[in-house]
C-alpha cells in the first residue's frame, strides 16, 4: 500500500494515520504524538496585517485543521537508545520548542503565528555585526546578507542541526528550504509547504529522509521541487517496513 496523502483525507486524517502506524509496528516506539486546535480567523488576519499580504490557501490548509502538529519516534534497536533508556522516555505533553535530542523521526510544525510573526534575531540573523553590504545570490535574486537571513521563518523544526524554513520573498506560497546545524539554507532544494507535507506522510517524519530528498549543492539555485502525493505515490516507500529497511 502507498503511504502518502490522498485528495480525499485531510492532512490531520493523514498525520492521524501516520502516527497509527507507526504505533502498530513492532520496531518503532512512538513517544509523542500531539496535534493542536485550528487556528483561529484572527490569527491569520493577524499573520497577513504583519506580512502585508495573504499566504495562499494550499499553505494555510494544514494550520485551518492543527495549528501546530508534534510527532517523534525512535527504533526500538538503535543503539544510542538502547544504550540511553531513560533519555527517550514518553512525552508527557507537548515540548515548548524546537526538538533537539536524538530521533530516528520528528515533526515539529510550529502554530502559524510562531512560524510567521517570531523575530529570529541572535539565532539567523545578528544587529551587530550582519549588514547588507554583503550581497548574495539567494532563491532566484540577489539580497543583502542580513535582508535574506531576517525572511527566514523556521516552520519545522525537527532537530537541533536542522530544520525546514520558508523565506518570505513576498509570495503567497513562499520557498521552503531545509537549513542545516550553520542554520544556512544555500544547500537546499526548494520547495512549497503542501509538497514537503506530502513528503511528511510519505516518509513518515523519517529524519535522514529530509537530507536524501532535499538536500543538494547551491539546490536553492534549481527549480522549485514540487512533490505532490501523486509524486510519492510513484516515488516514494512502497510501505513503513521498505521506508525502515534503510535506516
Amino acid at each position: 500500500m502507498v503511504v502518502c496523502y490522498s485528495w480525499f483525507m485531510s492532512w490531520r486524517a493523514a498525520f492521524d494515520a501516520v502516527a497509527s502506524r507507526l504505533r502498530a509496528h513492532p520496531r518503532v516506539e512512538v513517544l509523542g504524538y500531539f496535534v493542536f486546535d485550528p487556528v483561529s480567523d484572527e490569527e491569520v488576519d493577524a499573520v497577513h496585517e504583519a506580512l502585508g499580504y495573504a499566504l495562499a490557501p494550499s499553505l494555510l490548509s494544514l494550520f485551518r485543521e492543527a495549528n501546530g502538529l508534534q510527532l517523534r519516534w525512535v527504533l526500538r534497536d538503535d543503539p544510542v537508545v538502547l544504550s540511553q533508556p531513560d533519555r527517550f522516555a514518553p512525552m508527557s505533553a507537548p515540548s515548548r520548542s524546537f526538538f533537539e535530542d536524538h530521533q530516528s523521526g520528528a515533526i515539529y510544525i510550529a502554530s502559524l503565528t510562531e512560524t510567521f510573526l517570531t523575530d529570529w534575531e541572535g539565532v539567523l540573523w545578528f544587529e551587530d555585526w550582519m549588514t547588507d553590504d554583503e550581497r548574495e545570490p539567494f532563491v532566484g535574486r540577489e539580497w543583502g546578507l542580513r535582508s535574506s537571513r531576517q525572511r527566514l521563518r523556521p516552520v519545522d523544526g525537527f532537530a537541533a542541526e536542522a530544520d525546514m524554513a520558508f523565506f518570505l520573498d513576498g509570495s503567497a506560497d513562499p520557498p521552503l528550504l531545509l537549513g542545516d546545524e550553520d542554520r544556512r539554507y544555500r544547500r537546499s532544494r526548494i520547495t512549497d509547504f503542501a509538497s514537503y507535507l506530502a513528503f511528511l506522510v510519505a516518509h513518515h517524519g523519517l529524519t535522514a529522509a529530509r537530507q536524501r530528498v532535499y538536500e543538494h549543492a547551491d539546490g536553492h539555485a534549481l527549480p522549485r521541487l514540487t512533490t505532490p502525493a501523486a509524486y510519492w505515490g510513484q516515488h516514494g516507500p512502497r510501505s513503513l517496513d521498505v521506508l525502515l529497511e534503510d535506516t
